[in-house]
């Protein structure tokens, strides 16, 4: 019952804008303060949006992925990882071979870069 109560208050004080007492705050989740890193793949071979579609899906099937934006145009796959969740630039090149493209390089969003051994 006194568990009702907190979480009611918690609410009540939320709701109104009121600063929220330190034993009723809920502690941050641990997936909140992992690192989220975005990857910027250029991929050759990308034409059409079957191809888009094709490795979307396969990096869709990793899990790890929270979005995947393709700009077929210039090549580019952008990943939005999902919190504290990564891939090493190996298993990058495998994933796209698999999909049937080739990767010419990697960029991490933070500013970090590496290339795939072509």
């Amino acid at each position: 019952m006194n568990t009702r109560i907190a979480s009611l208050a918690l609410v009540a004080a939320l709701a109104l804008g009121l600063a929220v007492p330190t034993a009723l705050a809920v502690p941050p989740a641990a997936a909140s303060t992992a690192r989220t890193v975005v990857y910027k793949l250029r991929v050759n071979g990308l034409a059409c949006p079957y191809c888009a579609y094709g490795i979307e899906k396969t990096f869709e099937k990793t899990g790890k992925t929270a979005t995947i934006e393709v700009q077929i145009a210039s090549g580019l796959v952008v990943l939005h990882m999902k919190p504290g969740r990564t891939f090493t630039p190996k298993r990058l090149k495998q994933l796209v071979a698999n999909a049937g493209f080739t990767l010419k390089g990697v960029q991490e969003a933070s500013g970090s870069n590496s290339t795939s051994g072509e």
